[in-house]
């Protein structure tokens, strides 16, 4: 472990502040300064230069790193939880199983940054770059995201819980099973994005561009999806259970299998939609069309269907046992 321990001088001299630091560095830029294991708990480094700096396994609680130049350093296995990393430039950082819990990023640039099981818990990455960033298995429950681009980013596994993910920039990415329940995710745009398996659990996406996005086997119980637009969107085998989809666009949806009991479809589009099988069992879908809708096999025992538009719809095997049609186009 000798060769993770820091180097007494550099360490020494790190500790005399960035003006001293940065001179010193101007004339070794070759150099990898070696801080590993260093204790530099609420140290004052703004506008140090510290790139390609190793900090494996050290204590960067609390530090003061407001604007300085971390590209390429190391800091697998360190603590930097609560730090300040404002306006830092982070370009090809590792952060393996970093604690960054806390920490403010507002700003950073974290191009290419490598931060796949870091802790970034309440983390605030307002204005930060994170292009090219892979956030695979990252914990960023309750982190701050409001309007990041994190378009193409590998988000595979993220804990996404309470994360405010509004006005982000998700075109592309890769949420397969992460879990963004009870997230905000209002007016975020997740055009092309992969949420098959994603847990949306309570999530609110009002307003948010889901054009293309794959929702296969989502768990969207609860999830606030009011006026959405879903045209075409593959659903199938998703949970929307207790899901507000009122007035929602899901015509030519593919909602195979899917579980849409107690979900709120007053006046939502669900015409051309392939609801085969699908369970719609005490929905409400009051004034909704469902003019040619595929609802073969379906359960929609108990459901509201007045005034919903069922002409030309598919309904062989379904059983409609209680349910409400008084006012239905049939």
């Amino acid at each position: 472990m000798a060769q993770h321990m820091a180097n007494l001088y550099h360490l020494n001299l790190l500790k005399k502040g960035a003006k001293v630091w940065n001179a010193w560095r101007a004339k070794q830029r070759e150099l990898q300064p070696n801080l590993g294991r260093a204790d530099l708990k609420n140290a004052s480094l703004c506008g140090a230069d510290l790139h390609r700096a190793n900090f494996i396994e050290a204590n960067l609680s609390g530090t003061r790193l407001f604007q300085a130049n971390l590209s390429e350093a190391n800091f697998s296995g360190a603590i930097v939880s609560g730090a300040d990393l404002r306006q830092t430039n982070l370009c090809g950082a590792i952060f393996y199983g970093v604690k960054l819990n806390g920490a403010n990023l507002s700003g950073a640039d974290l191009y290419g940054a490598r931060l796949c099981g870091a802790d970034l818990r309440g983390a605030l990455l307002n204005g930060a770059n994170l292009g090219g960033v892979n956030l695979g298995g990252a914990n960023l429950s309750g982190s701050s995201l409001k309007g990041v681009n994190l378009c193409g980013v590998n988000l595979v596994g993220a804990d996404l819980i309470m994360a405010d993910l509004s006005h982000a920039q998700l075109g592309e990415a890769t949420l397969s099973w992460a879990n963004l329940s009870r997230s905000d995710l209002r007016a975020a745009d997740l055009t092309r994005a992969d949420l098959s398996w994603a847990v949306l659990a309570a999530a609110d996406l009002r307003g948010a561009n889901l054009c293309e996005a794959n929702l296969y086997s989502a768990d969207l119980h609860g999830a606030n999806l009011r006026q959405i637009n879903l045209q075409g969107n593959n659903l199938s085998h998703a949970n929307l259970s207790a899901a507000i989809l009122s007035d929602a666009d899901l015509t030519r949806a593919l909602l195979v299998h899917a579980n849409l009991s107690d979900a709120n479809l007053s006046g939502a589009d669900l015409s051309r939609a392939n609801l085969y099988r699908a369970n719609l069992c005490h929905a409400d879908l009051y004034r909704a069309s469902l003019s040619e809708a595929d609802l073969r096999e379906g359960n929609l025992n108990a459901t509201d269907l007045r005034g919903a538009d069922l002409t030309r719809a598919l309904l062989n095997g379904a059983t409609l046992d209680g349910a409400d049609l008084r006012g239905a186009l049939r």
